[in-house]
């Protein structure tokens, strides 16, 4: 299937591509590079539907995947919802509106948030009870715990006219034409800069120093 996001921690695999999860757990030890190998034999494979409803025209989902991999977040632009699955079960778990089409976790996986024009947040809370699991709105007065993916933390920023600026206003380096893309289709990580764009097979990972 077409990969729209990857995340690979010790011994799990996720593959989230156009309307559909799958989750790979690799046995310690089972771990191959021969390609003849029988992977229903080495793996635990879940897969899970999250197309939007097919009357709608819809662009590319947006998803996110929590760090301790218990959730997947998608949304649809054209859509206005944000999903969250159980990431070994492929359940849905609960959902809400949104204006946002841009999801992200906090590191702790305790918040989900989406952004567009505006951000909004929720608690992902469980019932101990009943064992469901709904989203609490947070208050917009609210910042994400961790920072926001599209801001750096350490002051980088890339301006108008495709410069990549250091937090003193130094100009580092003009973005080749290939590695331009919109404000949110970037991902900052301290002086980490990834760069997405709908042309190229591949992320570009900028390292940034004065």
């Amino acid at each position: 299937m077409g990969v729209l996001g990857l995340r690979v921690t010790g011994s799990t695999v996720v593959v989230v591509g156009e309307g559909k999860v799958v989750t790979w757990n690799i046995p310690a030890g089972s771990c191959t590079f021969d390609t003849r190998v029988n992977i229903d034999e080495s793996v635990q494979a879940t897969m899970f539907d999250y197309s939007a409803p097919k009357n709608l025209h819809l662009l590319s989902p947006r998803t996110s995947i929590s760090s301790d991999f218990n959730h997947v977040a998608t949304t649809h632009s054209g859509f206005h919802g944000l999903h969250i699955y159980d990431v070994s079960t492929g359940e849905r778990l609960t959902g809400t509106a949104t204006r946002g089409v841009l999801p992200w976790f906090t590191p702790d996986g305790s918040e989900v948030w989406c952004m567009d024009d505006h951000l909004e947040g929720w608690s992902i809370v469980k019932d101990n009870e009943s064992g469901a699991t709904k989203l609490e709105p947070l208050g917009q007065t609210t910042y994400p715990s961790g920072g926001v993916p599209l801001r750096s933390s350490r002051g980088y920023n890339v301006v108008d006219d495709q410069w990549v600026v250091s937090p003193s206003g130094k100009r580092l380096l003009w973005l080749p034409h290939d590695w331009r893309s919109y404000e949110m289709d970037r991902r900052w990580s301290g002086r980490f800069l990834g760069l997405l764009h709908l042309e190229l097979p591949e992320a570009v990972i900028l390292e940034l120093d004065e």
